[in-house]
């Protein structure tokens, strides 16, 4: 065996053993049905949440799973950063059932709200 075999190959082992350990085992398998069942339920929370301010009239959430776990992501804008602590907040405290993902971003180009 030539010597870049040898270093390819122990490069090849400790990209197996990284893998091996950065991802737990408890987070493979198929999707969490149950989990995406209770996120489910739980959304029907967040959207009475969402109804007493229009100031997050432009957050919409979805549920997802992946690697055996559930999750709940939030996306959109609003106006201030005051408008995205308060509704994190209210989510926050309703004790929701699965890990939240947030990609709600403060949104600078004064965009007017309706509804």
């Amino acid at each position: 065996m030539t010597r870049s075999m040898t270093i390819g190959l122990v490069i090849a082992a400790a990209c197996v053993l990284c893998a091996l350990l950065v991802i737990p085992a408890g987070r493979r398998g198929p999707p969490d049905e149950a989990g995406l069942h209770r996120a489910e339920v739980w959304l029907r929370d967040v959207r009475d949440i969402s109804a007493r301010d229009q100031r997050w009239d432009f957050i919409r959430w979805y549920s997802y799973s992946k690697i055996g776990s559930a999750y709940v992501v939030f996306e959109g804008g609003v106006e201030t950063e005051g408008a995205l602590a308060d509704f994190r907040q209210a989510v926050e405290q309703s004790k929701p059932p699965v890990p939240l993902s947030w990609h709600v971003r403060v949104l600078t180009n004064g965009f007017s709200q309706s509804r």
